[in-house]
């Protein structure tokens, strides 16, 4: 039983999909996203001025007269 065991494993780890993709991407994305994303409270976000501009009542045909 033990060697059946032992056997499944190994032919598991020998196929790339079984091992990358549960096991090793996520552990890579987690590391990306933190990261990227880990200092956000201590990002400095500078702010932009816009302007409002109020709709007309007929948006169509304020392009195309």
């Amino acid at each position: 039983m033990l060697h059946l065991i032992k056997y499944n494993l190994l032919i598991k780890l020998r196929n790339f999909n079984m091992v990358f993709w549960p096991l090793v991407f996520p552990l890579i994305m987690a590391t990306f996203f933190f990261f990227a994303f880990g200092n956000l409270n201590d990002a400095d976000f500078e702010t932009v001025q816009v302007a409002l501009v109020k709709e007309s009542a007929n948006p169509v045909f304020v392009f195309f007269p």
